[in-house]
Formats: C-alpha cells, sequence, structure tokens
C-alpha cells in the first residue's frame, strides 16, 4: 500500500473503534498481522471506505489481494521497509 494511500485511509478511518482491524495497520512503519480469522472484517472495513478514497482502483486491488487470501486461508503480513 502507498503511503498516500495509506495516510488517505487512516484520515477517514475514525473514530479507531470503528475500524479495528484495519487499526491494526495504522502505523505505516511498523510490521503488522492480520490473521485469517480477521480478514472478512478487514475487508469490510476498507470497502466502507472506498467511495471516498482517490485511489479507488488501489483500494480494489487490496480488497481482491484480500479475497485471495481468504480463498486460500492465510493471513497477511504487512512489512515496513
Amino acid at each position: 500500500m502507498h503511503e498516500s494511500l495509506h495516510g488517505e485511509i487512516f484520515a477517514l478511518a475514525n473514530p479507531a473503534k470503528k475500524f479495528p482491524t484495519l487499526h491494526k495497520i495504522s502505523d505505516y512503519y511498523e510490521d503488522s498481522t492480520i490473521s485469517y480469522g480477521e480478514l472478512d472484517d478487514f475487508k469490510k472495513e476498507i470497502l466502507g471506505l472506498v467511495n471516498d478514497l482517490s485511489e479507488k482502483s488501489l483500494a480494489f486491488e487490496i480488497i481482491k489481494f484480500i479475497d485471495l487470501c481468504i480463498q486460500h486461508k492465510e493471513n497477511i503480513y504487512a512489512e515496513s521497509d
């Protein structure tokens, strides 16, 4: 996820208690894990913001990736470089 999209998402994802899974990756420079059991909520939280994002196509690519992880019952590991 590009830093600009990350910033835009978290400007919209408030209060944090309404987006608890999404806020697991709120620090752009910190490694995070979204477990398989959290992926449906993660997807719903992102979908709830898509219409307000300027980079909708990138957000939908992330959603496709989440769907693939759900299909294969895999976790998501977000690493910062």
